[in-house]
């Protein structure tokens, strides 16, 4: 089973993801003229579900990350994203392009050659 979708085409995307809220926020925070009703923990719930799509199931590992962040309050939640983004997209990456072609792959074991 060969996955359609490239894996740096994963990673842009992931990428992506991750950083249009951060660049909005800091966007925001230098032209004050800019800043639109958009709070950035809105910003960072839309960034971090999106991230978490692309990553399902195995995202869940930067869900965990990026709620002990925020409620231990060690972080923000758009600097929680910046942190549990790589998590997510790692774990997705391992999902994806590893664990899941391995279990569903054609060639379970592979063939010795009988011919001697």
């Amino acid at each position: 089973m060969k996955l359609k979708m490239n894996r740096w085409v994963y990673f842009a995307l992931g990428a992506l993801v991750c950083a249009a809220p951060i660049t909005i926020v800091f966007v925001q925070g230098i032209f004050p003229a800019l800043h639109a009703e958009l709070h950035d923990t809105i910003l960072a719930a839309f960034g971090f579900h999106a991230l978490a799509m692309l990553t399902y199931p195995a995202g869940v590992l930067g869900t965990l990350v990026w709620l002990l962040i925020i409620y231990s309050g060690f972080a923000t939640p758009t600097e929680a994203l910046l942190v549990a983004g790589p998590v997510s997209l790692v774990a997705g990456y391992l999902q994806w392009f590893v664990v899941v072609p391995r279990i569903f792959s054609r060639n379970k074991l592979p063939q010795e050659d009988t011919c001697a």
